[in-house]
């Protein structure tokens, strides 16, 4: 009977253990939870060897399915065959923004801004711009504390 007892806690405490390391886990990755902010991808871009369109493909195919942490690593798979590409870092940036990584989606899409301003690509300047904005304000209210009543 004690022996059934003893049993019993064990498996009642390691339940209660599970749960917590559980939450905290589910907790410890929220920043990188899905939270689609960006469902369009920028487009293979013109004149990319044939390992970085390989790998920019991948990544653009992931990124489509819904498969961000793929995605960032084959975009970054596709920087290293070509560092110069843009569509690259940009949709890195994307895959980052959706994962709540604003941090390193910031950074990636900054650079492609630069890189795009650099080359007189207003257009995607502004396009960039305005994701910016986007994931700025996602992240305020989120970060917003609740309005008393």
């Amino acid at each position: 009977m004690e022996t059934l007892n003893l049993g019993l806690v064990i498996v009642v405490l390691s339940g209660v253990a599970g749960a917590f390391v559980g939450t905290m886990l589910w907790a410890y990755q929220g920043s990188g939870s899905v939270a689609v902010l960006f469902r369009e991808v920028m487009p293979v871009p013109e004149g990319l060897s044939e390992g970085a369109r390989s790998a920019f493909q991948s990544g653009v195919s992931a990124y489509i399915a819904g498969n961000y942490r793929p995605a960032i690593g084959a975009f970054s798979k596709a920087l290293q065959a070509d560092p110069s590409c843009l569509a690259a870092r940009h949709n890195r940036g994307l895959a980052y923004a959706n994962l709540r990584q604003e941090d390193s989606a910031t950074v990636n899409l900054l650079a492609a801004a630069e890189g795009y301003g650099a080359m007189g690509d207003s257009k995607s300047v502004a396009l960039i711009k305005r994701q910016l904005e986007a994931i700025r304000l996602r992240k305020l209210s989120r970060e917003a504390p609740p309005i008393a009543p």
